[in-house]
């Protein structure tokens, strides 16, 4: 195990993941998703979706360490015990009819 990390630890994330169907515009990123609140374990973190243009719907997924969080969907999440001093992230899935666009906050270790 890894000793805690500061809370304010930036870790980078891979470039969106992006599938589109043959002609038309999938969902296109504007504005990067971001995790807001105080990164500490017991306070509720926001998911800030970001800005997407040509989505019909947008879904929020957690994760930890880039897995997803089992029954953390939706733009809260309540920071939990098992949390601190791992990577949390929240991911955000932008679909059309044209195809999707999945793009991850940037990553919060949570104390």
């Amino acid at each position: 195990a890894s000793p805690a990390t500061p809370a304010t630890q930036v870790v980078r994330t891979p470039e969106p993941n992006v599938q589109a169907t043959s002609g038309l515009a999938r969902p296109s990123l504007v504005v990067q998703p971001k995790s807001v609140g105080t990164y500490r374990v017991g306070r509720t973190l926001r998911c800030a979706t970001g800005k997407f243009t040509g989505a019909s719907r947008v879904t929020v997924y957690w994760r930890r360490d880039g897995r997803t969080i089992r029954a953390a969907s939706g733009s809260h999440y309540r920071l939990r015990a098992a949390d601190r001093g791992h990577v949390v992230t929240c991911k955000v899935d932008a679909r059309s009819s044209a195809g999707h666009t999945t793009v991850a906050s940037i990553g919060v270790v949570p104390r």
